[in-house]
């Protein structure tokens, strides 16, 4: 029983780092709106996704475009 608890947490950790590098790439080298739509069309739980847009001077516009 130990044994399963502890392979079932690695398995999660595992998945949650995954998550992490995926959330970090989406932010990082996509166009929000592109990202955005690409991420909730391929997500298996949609309505668990939160998006964070940061923006500066450079890149407000653009996402109102």
């Amino acid at each position: 029983m130990l044994r399963s608890m502890m392979e079932k947490f690695e398995r999660d950790i595992k998945e949650s780092k995954f998550a992490e590098l995926m959330n970090k790439h989406s932010a990082a080298s996509a166009i929000p709106k592109v990202a955005v739509n690409s991420v909730v069309q391929s997500s298996l739980q949609p309505e668990k996704i939160v998006f964070h847009v940061i923006t500066d001077k450079k890149t407000y516009a653009g996402m109102h475009s």
